[in-house]
């Protein structure tokens, strides 16, 4: 009797799960869709990784302090996760970890911006075609982590079999143009009440935007730059937040084995105001909700038991503009430095003067693409470098000579681009060693770490190591360039209040929350280790 009744129990349980998925609007999105759904429960584990772009550890303390992360912050006071700091790698910027993370490749691209020297090309890590023609090496070389899985919000796919909004692949774009208009009208109906929670908070992040706009002008900041802003923060803040968020729910729903996602929110507004100013901190809250309905969703998934995994990818330093302390752009000052001496007879680039105006492109990140023709035909090269060019999209630049320049010639112009041009650090491969100028004089960068770097600094010896391979990229430039000076506020070559991409102690130190039950026993985290512990998690070796 009592065995009749289990089994009555377990197929009225089942009956009820069955009409319960019938029914179901997120079900009815994936019918819609056309998403396959498992026919099954599945044993394997599942493991979803959300990364908070450009939140620095001490900032996120900060966040919990102010119960900006209140969901983040009772999964850490559960006593189930643990929280600790993590080492972004070099350069400290979105690409090169998430190179190393999704593909076991360190420092894999020197900077944000980098020039290709067999071909000349400008790359700009937002622009597909650069980040595709990275991309084909690292996933020959090597196995993506996120095989098999969905990739949002992302610079690189990661292996994924599908990925939206990632600069590799824009598939926001392609999504928007395949959909099916009459499907897109039930899914709005089906979800009418979300929708309105979204537009409502458009419009309230539209006033926040328009409060910051003026206040901006009231700083004298350049009227139409400011006024770009708008709709680039909603959209990105709100709008994508929002999209990646359905998209994660849906994806727990059908069992995906691993899903990585982006919200880039708190960076784009870190960058613009600064990582500790209040609109930076403001998006934390919206960030924070959507990971709480995430990991509620994953929970509830009756396909996989998920592994939940919070981290950065870098932090941001709190930074003054070169421009505007110094009054020029850094490219003009490195100008007049090569404009003397024996490279006086080469011809230098003038056509990215500034990188003002492209920081700007920089944080639409594909999303809000105008003059993407214009993007796309600057980024082809006409052949190897012809003459003297800077890239310096952040506090970490690139300064390329047409021509070989000899060891005794590099240490005349590192020293004349450190007293004339007053740039705070220069480094460049001597051979045997790499080369550091700061205001002290020059030294060998591991040597001499403490004086370059800092003391004080958390990685200070892995952080000379990674500094030093970059130097030695086959794509850096002849001279890099840094605005990192210890005890002082760093220096951003572009008009920014907070930058990221350097050797500094914040901009390098990003935090991790994950299970307590993953945790591998090291003084120091990195992406490799974090790629380790995902693959242990979802049982593979790779």
């Amino acid at each position: 009797m009592t065995a009749h009744r289990c089994r009555l129990n377990s197929r009225v349980k089942n009956s009820l799960l069955k009409l319960r998925r019938k029914i179901s609007r997120s079900e009815w999105v994936i019918r819609l869709l056309n998403l396959p759904l498992p026919e099954h429960a599945s044993t394997e584990p599942g493991l979803i990784l959300i990364q908070i772009d450009g939140l620095s550890y001490s900032e996120f303390e900060k966040a919990l302090e102010k119960n900006r992360l209140p969901f983040l912050g009772q999964l850490l006071a559960s006593r189930e996760f643990t929280l600790k700091p993590f080492y972004s790698g070099m350069p400290s910027a979105t690409p090169a970890v998430q190179a190393e993370l999704f593909f076991g490749m360190k420092t894999a691209v020197p900077a944000f911006q980098f020039y290709r020297r067999q071909s000349g090309e400008n790359c700009i890590m937002y622009h597909p075609r650069c980040v595709n023609r990275v991309a084909e090496v690292l996933e020959t070389e090597h196995k993506g982590l996120l095989k098999g899985g969905t990739s949002y919000g992302n610079v690189f796919a990661g292996g994924a079999t599908e990925a939206r909004y990632c600069a590799q692949t824009l598939n926001l774009e392609s999504f928007l143009k395949a959909a099916n208009p009459i499907k897109v009208l039930m899914v709005f109906l089906s979800h009418v009440g979300k929708f309105l929670r979204i537009f409502g908070l458009v419009f309230i992040e539209l006033g926040l935007a328009l409060v910051d706009f003026f206040s901006g002008i009231v700083e004298r900041k350049n009227f139409f730059k400011e006024l770009k802003f708008v709709p680039t923060r909603v959209g990105i803040c709100i709008v994508l937040r929002e999209l990646i968020r359905t998209r994660l729910k849906i994806d727990a729903l059908r069992g995906v084995p691993v899903i990585h996602a982006d919200f880039i929110g708190y960076d784009e507004q870190a960058h613009r105001r600064g990582p500790s100013s209040a609109f930076a901190h403001w998006t934390l809250q919206g960030i924070d909700g959507a990971v709480k309905d995430i990991y509620r969703a994953a929970l509830r998934s009756e396909y996989r038991t998920y592994q939940i995994i919070f981290h950065s990818d870098h932090g941001q330093e709190d930074c003054a503009s070169y421009e505007l302390i110094h009054g020029i752009a850094v490219n003009t000052a490195i100008a007049e430095v090569f404009s003397k001496g024996t490279m006086s007879n080469l011809s230098f680039d003038t056509s990215h003067s500034s990188p003002t105006g492209v920081i700007l492109k920089r944080r639409r990140r594909g999303i809000i693409r105008k003059g993407a023709t214009r993007l796309r035909s600057e980024a082809v090269g006409q052949g190897p470098i012809q003459e003297i060019k800077v890239a310096a999209m952040g506090p970490l630049g690139h300064i390329y000579m047409p021509t070989r320049i000899s060891n005794k010639e590099k240490e005349r112009y590192a020293v004349k681009l450190v007293k004339k041009a007053q740039i705070p650090l220069v480094l460049y491969d001597r051979g045997d060693s790499v080369m550091a100028f700061n205001g002290a004089g020059p030294f060998d960068l591991y040597e001499n770490r403490e004086q370059i770097l800092g003391r004080d600094h958390p990685f200070l010896d892995v952080v000379a190591e990674d500094l030093a391979r970059l130097c030695r990229h086959q794509d850096s430039g002849d001279f890099v360039i840094s605005g990192w000076r210890p005890g002082e506020k760093p220096v951003t070559f572009p008009i920014e209040n907070g930058a990221h991409g350097g050797p500094g102690t914040e901009e390098t130190r990003g935090f991790i929350l994950m299970p307590k039950s993953a945790v591998i026993e090291k003084p120091l985290l990195r992406p490799l280790d974090l790629r380790e512990i995902a693959l242990a998690l979802i049982g593979e070796t790779r």
